[in-house]
């Protein structure tokens, strides 16, 4: 199914829906599924060269001021592939490890990694409603600010395991 709008205008609504998704409490899940299925179009139509020869990377940056790879989680939530849950969850470990490591990088003290900070980490990787996630992010991000170079390293590692 198209919609028949021209390609910018098909990249604004898509950017509409985004925006309407991050600030709707319960419509959240409609907007995000619209957007997708709006790419979804948009991706068949840039492929099929209705835009000037380029490529879909540069329709979502242009027109839906997104990545490709926000642009495909999108599609993939439209149908149903994933869901808004499974994505902050993937995005919130890969945070985690991601702050890890940087704080690592700084060469702090030595010592070993409490049991609060595994605990924390273990429950952030076991996708938690989405209510639970902003707090669990907040315990993350206190416990990681108080290890020093080794607990983060511990910490990297532990969370590696978890991942697998």
């Amino acid at each position: 199914m198209s919609s028949g709008l021209p390609l910018d205008q098909l990249g604004s609504t898509i950017k509409l829906h985004i925006q309407k998704a991050e600030h709707a409490e319960g419509k959240q899940l409609e907007h995000y599924k619209s957007a997708g299925l709006h790419l979804i179009e948009a991706k068949r139509r840039v492929e099929a060269g209705e835009y000037s020869g380029k490529h879909f990377t540069h329709f979502c940056a242009v027109y839906g001021r997104i990545s490709t790879s926000r642009a495909y989680e999108l599609m993939a939530i439209s149908d149903g592939r994933t869901t808004v849950e499974d994505i902050r969850a993937g995005n919130n470990a890969r945070q985690a490890e991601k702050r890890v490591r940087d704080v690592t990088e700084k060469h702090q003290p030595v010592d070993s990694i409490g049991k609060n900070v595994k605990q924390v980490v273990k429950s952030a990787m076991g996708r938690p409603p989405v209510d639970e996630l902003s707090h669990l992010r907040s315990l993350i991000n206190k416990q990681l600010k108080s290890l020093n170079k080794d607990q983060l390293l511990e910490a990297q590692q532990f969370i590696k395991q978890l991942s697998n």
